[in-house]
């Protein structure tokens, strides 16, 4: 009985401690805290960990979060969709979209819900790699084709943000055309972009003297 309360008490106070060191943004004292603990056989409460994990994308310690993610899941801890999310962060940040994508994928798998966060992540990291293409059909992949299915299943659908990373895509791109064509998707479907994201749209149709449909937009 004395043993299971000393336990108890150790796991909660190795809890509370590695998160003040994370909302402390103290990155290297959190991972030491909860190395300190995992070398004694005991994994902590997953929203410490989660805390852990935010605390090292925010020091840009990418690679040490993908290499406790791994860790956990090869020892069979279930993470969830926070988990999940921070490592997909940490892996565009370090330039690995197949490995963001394959994250994605196991998500899925899982059962898990992929949310916005994810979504505007990888597309975000494809568009500044120039893989627009690619950047689209996941966009598409939220797109009506598939609205309901991702609103009853993932419950989450494109929002301003999101479609103004893919007009910030398709304008490093030059693609003038698929700009407009996503501006007029997005006043049919009653989505507002923000001043920065038409501005750029605006922009882009200047450089290329559509005036015409510069001023079609400004009237709207």
């Amino acid at each position: 009985m004395f043993t299971h309360h000393s336990h108890s008490i150790k796991f909660t106070f190795s809890n509370l401690l590695l998160s003040v060191c994370a909302e402390c943004k103290l990155p290297n004292e959190a991972l030491e805290c909860y190395t300190l603990v995992r070398n004694d056989g005991v994994f902590l409460a997953l929203w410490a960990f989660n805390l852990m994990l935010e605390c090292l994308v925010g020091a840009c310690k990418y690679d040490t979060v993908l290499e406790n993610f791994d860790q956990v899941v090869e020892l069979g801890v279930k993470v969830d969709a926070f988990s999940y999310g921070k490592a997909v962060q940490s892996a565009v940040k370090m330039g690995d979209l197949k490995r963001g994508l394959d994250l994605m994928e196991g998500m899925k798998r899982d059962g898990m819900s992929v949310g916005g966060f994810v979504y505007n992540v990888l597309i975000s990291g494809l568009c500044k790699e120039r893989r627009i293409k690619d950047a689209r059909k996941l966009f598409d992949e939220m797109s009506e084709k598939v609205l309901r299915e991702m609103e009853s299943r993932y419950g989450f659908v494109p929002d301003g943000y999101t479609y103004s990373i893919i007009f910030y895509g398709h304008s490093r791109s030059g693609n003038v055309n698929a700009s407009v064509h996503l501006y007029e998707e997005t006043v049919r479907k009653g989505i507002k972009i923000n001043e920065y994201t038409c501005s750029v749209l605006l922009n882009t149709l200047c450089k290329c003297g559509k005036m015409d449909e510069v001023e079609e937009i400004l009237e709207k």
